[in-house]
């Protein structure tokens, strides 16, 4: 395979796939897999004669779509807006905090007297806008890329806390004051504000393409030892598996997890035993 140009198929196809990354790397194992089949059958298969037969990464994504239910897709969607959501009020969060350096910069480059620091209050800062704030700043927007990374609806609300605290520091109280901002805004928050975030999100447990092979027969294409992983083929599609026994070719297997493109299998009742 032309790992690039394959790469930068799925990163395409990506675009268009509302789905989890577990039923995105299945969608790529299927790919991969329908592409060996082709190169094995027709050697020196070019991508672009590939892409004809497969489709284009839009015409693959939607056909692979369609076989999800309303009910995830519609979770898919719910889950999606409220992401979005959430970091774009972190991004505003992110916007007023630069705003308020802008105009500590401009009201100390102006002659506007600054809050007179107080004792233990920290680092007196830059341009009379006090150290803290620009700790509190750069925290800010490390939280909301956390966030935008891992979209696990938790490190949002430590930024909401940082926010806070940043803008608490402008008034040049204690450190141990701007902290104690942070906790309590960011346990406020977490306890108050997340449970209905995460109801409205619908983040409960809806099954997945990926899931819903679970329990399903395939058939062993290669030998399956507890110690090497072999190949099994479910419904036309070839995956690696493993199996904490053997397994020889030719075996019906059942599905017990899937992990991204790796299925773990058992025997069933009729070869457990042999």
């Amino acid at each position: 395979m032309r790992e690039r140009q394959w790469n930068d198929y799925f990163r395409e196809a990506r675009k268009y796939l509302y789905c989890t990354r577990q039923d995105q790397k299945v969608f790529e194992a299927r790919v991969r897999s329908a592409v060996l089949d082709m190169e094995s059958e027709q050697p020196g298969i070019t991508f672009e004669q590939c892409v004809k037969i497969i489709g284009v990464p839009e015409e693959a994504a939607l056909e692979y779509m369609e076989g999800f239910s309303t009910e995830y897709l519609a979770e898919q969607r719910r889950r999606q807006t409220l992401w979005t959501r959430l970091l774009f009020t972190g991004a505003l969060c992110a916007l007023a905090a630069l705003l308020f350096c802008c105009w500590r910069l401009w009201a100390a480059s102006a002659g506007a007297p600054a809050p007179a620091p107080t004792q233990d209050s920290g680092a007196a800062g830059f341009f009379g806008i006090p150290a803290a704030s620009f700790v509190w700043l750069a925290a800010l927007l490390i939280l909301i890329v956390c966030e935008a990374v891992t979209l696990n609806l938790v490190t949002i609300w430590f930024a909401v806390g940082a926010a806070a605290a940043m803008l608490v520091s402008a008034f040049s109280v204690t450190p141990r004051v701007q902290f104690a901002v942070f906790v309590i805004v960011s346990a406020v928050s977490l306890a108050v504000i997340y449970p209905f975030a995460r109801q409205y999100a619908g983040v409960r447990r809806v099954r997945t393409n990926a899931d819903r092979n679970i329990g399903r027969r395939a058939r062993v294409l290669t030998d399956i030892t507890p110690d090497e992983p072999g190949r099994v083929r479910l419904d036309g599609v070839d995956w690696q598996a493993r199996c904490g026994q053997p397994l020889p070719a030719g075996a019906p297997c059942e599905v017990e997890r899937v992990d991204g493109a790796t299925l773990t299998v058992r025997a069933v009742a009729s070869y457990r035993g042999r």
